[in-house]
């Protein structure tokens, strides 16, 4: 965290009353232990964090076949 200076995300994110899927790739050069402490810091199962191998930035694109089936399912309430 300390890395992003005074920007602290953790308190907006707490506030948040809405079902969250966080994708994330784990070649990502922003560290999974950052995104981890934001997905911590929302409400209690609100938020779910999707990890995806083999993959950085674009998950979406560099690994569909992962990506796409997990947003259908998140936004299908499955």
């Amino acid at each position: 965290m300390r890395s992003y200076g005074d920007w602290d995300l953790r308190p907006a994110l707490a506030t948040l009353r809405v079902p969250v899927l966080v994708v994330h790739g784990e070649s990502e050069t922003v560290p999974m232990d950052l995104i981890e402490e934001w997905v911590t810091s929302m409400p209690k199962g609100m938020a779910t964090l999707l990890r995806v191998p083999g993959a950085a930035h674009f998950t979406y694109a560099e690994r569909a076949d992962v990506a796409w089936p997990a947003v259908e399912r998140f936004l299908g309430g499955r």
